[in-house]
């Protein structure tokens, strides 16, 4: 009953621009997703990587979006991890982003078609 599994892990850091990834959806959701970041110029999309929370989700055939930050991932959960390399900014975008996501949500073919 799940639509999607949204994780946002190192998001808004100072250091890089935001990044998404999707994971074990539907060529349909992924354009689409594709098509909801184009009003975020600060987004990237990213490659895959399995591990995190998302993965729960995705392993069992839940679309999964995972959403950080490039080059946060060389600092999250170290001593360098600090409320300093926030950036204020994209932690913004990055809500109007899952906003957006969200609001736009339908049951439908979201999973991979594997998945079925």
């Amino acid at each position: 009953q799940i639509l999607v599994a949204i994780n946002m892990d190192g998001a808004g850091a100072a250091l890089g621009a935001t990044s998404i990834a999707v994971y074990a959806a539907s060529t349909a959701f992924e354009e689409h997703i594709d098509r909801l970041i184009l009003k975020y110029p600060g987004v990237v999309k990213v490659e895959p990587w399995p591990e995190s929370n998302h993965s729960t989700f995705s392993f069992r055939g839940v679309p999964a979006l995972a959403i950080g930050s490039v080059g946060a991932r060389n600092i999250a959960h170290t001593p360098q991890d600090k409320l300093e390399m926030v950036s204020p900014a994209r932690l913004v975008e990055t809500a109007q982003l899952a906003q957006d996501i969200l609001a736009s949500l339908r049951p439908g073919s979201y999973r991979a078609e594997s998945a079925d």
